[in-house]
């Protein structure tokens, strides 16, 4: 389950990152100033590279002492709950997601590289 679940991640984190690459590459002209606003000096797809790259580190250093961290089911109920909490949470992001990429998109397969309006709108 443990190493299931970290291949999961590293999958993930890889495509994710493969992602926010190509948006970084989309920008990386001199005097291109990047798409959306700098959060600490930096675009939110560069910020998303650098959490990709972490969770890839974390996941293969656990994988390494998987023996010493093999997690323990939550044994008490507020630990169980705080876990549905953030189960909950996940799906709630990935449902809001949907929809405001739909509201992006609206019935168009390819999106621009650079969206500026909701096409579903207009």
């Amino acid at each position: 389950e443990l190493a299931t679940g970290l291949g999961l991640a590293i999958l993930g984190a890889v495509v994710g990152a493969a992602i926010s690459i190509r948006q970084i590459l989309l920008h990386i002209l001199p005097g291109d100033p990047g798409y959306g606003e700098a959060v600490l000096g930096l675009h939110l797809y560069t910020w998303a590279l650098i959490t990709f790259v972490v969770v890839i580190v974390f996941a293969c250093v656990v994988a390494v002492f998987a023996q010493d961290v093999v997690p323990v089911a939550p044994t008490t109920p507020w630990l169980r709950i705080l876990a549905w909490v953030v189960v909950w949470a996940f799906v709630a992001t990935i449902a809001i997601n949907l929809v405001v990429v739909f509201a992006e998109e609206g019935f168009n397969w390819v999106l621009p590289d650079d969206p500026s309006r909701y096409l579903l709108f207009g």
